[in-house]
């Protein structure tokens, strides 16, 4: 079940408080719909409603506003994003980060990802293409979705604003499947108003940080590579109609190819299962906990 979502942070919260007058269940504080959508198989639907926030910082914020009300029986789940890299950190009780950069990213680090490439792709091309480069198909979008990654890193390190909403991404070659460094500053530049910035020097600065050796998990945005696989199963990996293959198709093929199993091995149910052990009467996620 799910609270219909509210902007305003304090909103929330006074949702969640009329809500627990009514029922005695956990409070699980994710940050918008597809995240929804991902938890609502994994939790016992009986014990556990599900806020979309709307956003990891009205996450955060309803988590401490909770908390300083001391409320029982609520757990925040974010993305970690590039907080480590960054240094941000978030002394927080009853919040969690995903492992990964985001839950995107774990889903795909699990079986679903190779459900979806049976699903969409073709044996023959993947098994081509792993003899050609020696790398898996994970492995090669990964390799673009950095740049991608390591831009928006610059982007936020520095202030820049940079304009990725709705990026398409025709700075990825449909015939050699290469991405065009250039062209994937130029489009961002291109479409970020008002933005001053030197395109040469915001190029080099992102092949700097793509050799800092940032693992794939923590500087890849999953809907990135989601994006890059897109065009890859329709030249590359198979010859998938544009319709069949879209990014918001394939999220969600991912996500209904996530199974309990699946999500069983991840840090993030381990995780979920330390706070249950520290809160025995909200128990909630679908288990069994180690």
């Amino acid at each position: 079940m799910s609270i219909k979502p509210f902007i305003d942070a304090t909103s929330i919260a006074n949702e969640i408080r009329l809500q627990r007058q009514v029922d005695k269940v956990t409070f699980l504080i994710v940050e918008g719909h597809d995240d929804f959508l991902t938890f609502t198989p994994l939790v016992q639907k009986d014990k556990c409603y599900i806020i979309e926030a709307n956003g990891k910082e009205n996450v955060i914020s309803v988590i401490s506003i909770l908390n300083r009300d001391n409320f029982k029986g609520v757990l925040a789940i974010a993305d970690r994003d590039f907080d480590d890299i960054l240094g941000v950190t978030h002394a927080l009780d009853n919040f969690i980060l995903t492992e990964e950069h985001d839950i995107e990213m774990m889903i795909i680090n699990s079986p679903a990802f190779e459900r979806l490439l049976l699903e969409k792709g073709s044996t023959t091309k993947i098994a081509a293409e792993l003899e050609r480069s020696g790398k898996s198909v994970k492995a090669i979008c990964a390799e673009k979705a950095k740049a991608v990654g390591c831009l928006r890193l610059i982007s936020i390190r520095e202030g820049l604003a940079l304009n990725f909403d709705d990026l398409q991404f025709r700075f990825v070659s449909r015939r050699s499947f290469d991405l065009d460094g250039k062209g994937l500053v130029n489009l961002v530049v291109g479409r970020t108003q008002n933005c001053k910035v030197n395109r040469a020097e915001l190029l080099s600065r992102t092949v700097e940080e793509m050799g800092k050796g940032h693992h794939e998990d923590h500087i890849c945005v999953g809907h990135d590579l989601v994006c890059i696989l897109s065009i890859g199963l329709r030249y590359v990996f198979g010859s998938c109609a544009v319709a069949e293959c879209t990014p918001d198709l394939l999220g969600s093929i991912l996500r209904a190819g996530f199974s309990v199993a699946d999500f069983h091995v991840t840090e993030l149910f381990r995780d979920i299962c330390l706070w249950e052990a520290d809160h025995p009467d909200f128990r909630f996620i679908r288990g069994p906990c180690p």
